[in-house]
């Protein structure tokens, strides 16, 4: 599935999908160095740390490149404290996709990686993505009847209970992260923070995703009827919603 081109620098690593290498270097985008410079592509989101770039391929399919331009030596601690070998968030983004999407919830297809480590240790990462199918949760929202919204709602509580039960917290559930396939089942993307569940922390990550998705959806238009869907299906889930 993975293509490795030939390591210059051995301090980076890169891997592309075989199926999209050529288009990649077609495309001006077929090595590392290559997808870390940010000439003439559209940034889409910029963090300290991090951006995200809407890019298309020679061939006129969309894709996203995410980098990591720093990895924070935060949490570059927390990883070796925790006998883990430390890595950008771009890696750790790709792996927790891999991870949702083998519970059946779709995620972006990765089809190139890499990273740039210093003395060992993470300091650059990036990776190239397809975009989600479906529509984005708050576009779904403002065109679909209350009915299919109620759906998407429920389904949303669903996709996430699944992720709990194999031990996985992501404290990341916005509006803008989710999708709403054509079959009215969920995808999930911006997915870098999923971690091991801590039973000291995730109780509280998890009451500020509820409160934050109601808070969201309802002032992106979603009608008392839709939000009362995702409160039941929360409670049915034995997830408090912070409701009376």
């Amino acid at each position: 599935m993975i293509s490795r081109n030939a390591k210059i620098d051995a301090n980076v690593s890169f891997e592309m999908d075989s199926a999209w290498a050529q288009r990649l270097q077609l495309s001006g985008m077929g090595t590392f160095e290559d997808l870390m410079r940010a000439e003439g592509q559209r940034m889409i989101l910029h963090r300290a740390r991090s951006e995200t770039h809407r890019v298309q391929l020679s061939d006129g399919q969309v894709a996203y490149v995410k980098r990591s331009l720093a990895t924070r030596p935060l949490e570059i601690g927390k990883a070796l404290l925790g006998g883990r070998k430390p890595q950008p968030g771009t890696h750790n983004e790709c792996r927790a996709c891999e991870q949702i999407g083998a519970l059946g919830i779709a995620t972006p297809r990765i089809i190139a990686e890499g990273q740039r480590r210093r003395g060992g240790l993470p300091w650059q990462g990036v990776f190239v993505a397809l975009p989600l199918p479906g529509r984005p949760l708050g576009e779904f929202i403002r065109e679909e009847p209350a009915e299919k919204v109620s759906l998407a709602m429920r389904n949303i509580v669903t996709a996430w209970t699944r992720i709990m039960e194999v031990g996985l917290c992501w404290p990341d559930l916005h509006l803008r992260h989710v999708h709403v396939l054509d079959d009215g089942q969920i995808g999930l993307l911006d997915l870098e923070r999923v971690h091991r569940r801590n039973f000291l922390h995730c109780p509280a990550h998890r009451r500020k995703n509820v409160a934050r998705l109601i808070k969201q959806a309802t002032e992106g238009g979603a009608a008392p009827q839709c939000i009362q869907a995702f409160v039941e299906a929360l409670k049915a889930a034995g997830i408090s919603s912070g409701l009376s």
